[in-house]
């Protein structure tokens, strides 16, 4: 029972924990301030959650550096650079609200440099090296970013709903991938030919993450008809759907021992790779 108890520690990713976490409590003061709850005049500020966790995180690169000095790994040095991009992104925005400083194209540079290591992670020799499961899904809405960036500096005028169709494709494919993983589970749930375990486990990741894929859709459209006045969205409404997946991810990445494996397993198929044995094993 000890032992169990101890793998079950270790089969959790610890580090997209607290990410998870303190993202969501950085989402919690976005929607209250834009809600008037809170007045907070530092754009900063509200990027406090997120700062505490890019110290955590440098902390722990600059600790394994030291400790593994010329022993550094091709995941390790992956990672760093990821990292960098994360927080670059992050200060440019601030730098964006706070003083207008850049233009939107600028701000964005970093999202570019993540979607181009994204396109490292469908080689074969860089497939491992996903960080966050986010990288194919950023490549693949590569265009997507740079229509946005656009757009937020006026050059082009058209509607959100026409920017984001790279991002609609890349999610209708995604949602049909999920049904199809439903569909797998309806059997799953009457056949004998799996462990009870694995079944169990296949059955509550595709079961969570359709969830999360499906609330994370929702807030999209809602956000997309408020950005062209289609409907008039309260932030309530808009936001409730993105906290609600990002707490449903918290969960499943608690209770599940191979998180955020099974959504971004299907967008590889986009590169012809097989994803169906993904859904019946629980050693992947």
């Amino acid at each position: 029972m000890y032992q169990q108890t101890i793998m079950n520690i270790q089969s959790v990713n610890v580090q997209r924990i607290i990410f998870l976490i303190f993202f969501l409590i950085f989402l919690s003061l976005c929607l209250l301030s834009l809600n008037g709850y809170i007045v907070i005049k530092n754009v900063w500020f509200i990027f406090t959650p997120l700062w505490i966790w890019n110290i955590l995180v440098f902390t722990s690169l600059i600790s394994l550096s030291i400790i593994k000095c010329a022993r550094l790994t091709k995941f390790f040095v992956f990672y760093c650079i990821y990292q960098v991009h994360i927080f670059l992104f992050q200060m440019f925005i601030c730098l964006k609200l706070e003083s207008n400083t850049f233009p939107w194209c600028v701000v964005l540079i970093p999202v570019f440099g993540l979607c181009l290591l994204g396109f490292l992670t469908v080689t074969k020799d860089f497939r491992r090296l996903n960080v966050y499961e986010l990288e194919v899904f950023l490549s693949l809405n590569l265009p997507c970013i740079i229509l946005i960036g656009l757009r937020l500096d006026n050059c082009i005028h058209w509607s959100w709903a026409v920017i984001l169709i790279p991002f609609w494709i890349t999610m209708a494919f995604l949602v049909v991938q999920l049904l199809h993983g439903l569909f797998l589970v309806a059997i799953l749930c009457g056949s004998n030919h799996f462990e009870q375990k694995d079944r169990n486990q296949t059955i509550i990741r595709i079961t969570g993450y359709s969830s999360v894929a499906f609330s994370f859709l929702i807030f999209s459209i809602f956000l997309v008809c408020k950005l062209d006045k289609i409907h008039s969205f309260t932030y309530v409404e808009i936001f409730s759907p993105l906290i609600i997946s990002v707490i449903l991810m918290l969960i499943l990445t608690v209770f599940t021992e191979y998180p955020n494996s099974i959504i971004f397993e299907a967008l590889h198929t986009l590169h012809g790779e097989n994803s169906s044995p993904g859904y019946f094993s629980g050693t992947q």
